[in-house]
């Protein structure tokens, strides 16, 4: 179910950022959070990826509990391995995802997406239970190999000298020489 935006405060922080909780209500009066960060700078429109957390504000503790991590790729480039880390909260037990984790250990789930089509989305839906009563700190992370391709020409080039003279001379008479130089390779010599 889709958030609505409303006057929020700080509630969660990513990767190095603290971003905005904003309350909104569907129709049973469950309160849902959404979090939004671009990766690498902050702002939408000098980064390649948006990463958005959408989970309950509110979770019962011992039942289970339900949220969402999404990357969007604001690019029309594919973005190559783009790894999403989610750091266990203390308190709180992730017993499901789909899809699965590549890696799971260390109090760290994360999924490797090899490709990131351009404008593409990858989701991440996590099933959890909450095993203590107060504010729990939610942290994901995410990182990407970025890459610049170009085409190089690989040249290998060849000097060859000849040395054209008559046949025959007289002693103490001139001796007209020919000296060619030239490059029969691939390349500038």
């Amino acid at each position: 179910m889709p958030a609505r935006q409303l006057r929020c405060a700080p509630k969660f922080s990513i990767v190095l950022l603290t971003a905005a909780v904003c309350a909104a209500a569907d129709a049973q009066g469950v309160g849902m959070g959404r979090v939004e960060d671009f990766y690498p700078t902050g702002e939408r429109q000098t980064s390649i990826i948006s990463f958005e957390r959408l989970a309950p504000l509110d979770i019962r503790a011992g039942a289970e509990f339900e949220y969402t991590l999404v990357i969007r790729n604001l690019t029309a480039s594919p973005i190559s391995n783009v790894v999403l880390t989610e750091e266990s909260a203390e308190g709180v037990r992730i017993l499901s995802s789909k899809p699965e984790p590549q890696v799971r250990g260390g109090g760290e789930s994360s999924w490797n997406f090899e490709t990131l089509e351009p404008r593409g989305t990858q989701q991440v839906t996590l099933r959890a239970v909450a095993d203590r009563v107060g504010d729990i700190t939610a942290c994901a992370k995410i990182s990407v190999q970025a890459a610049t391709c170009a085409r190089l020409r690989v040249v290998q080039p060849q000097i060859a000298l000849k040395l054209q003279a008559p046949a025959e001379a007289v002693q103490c008479d001139a001796i007209p020489l020919k000296l060619t130089v030239s490059n029969p390779g691939t390349g500038a010599a």
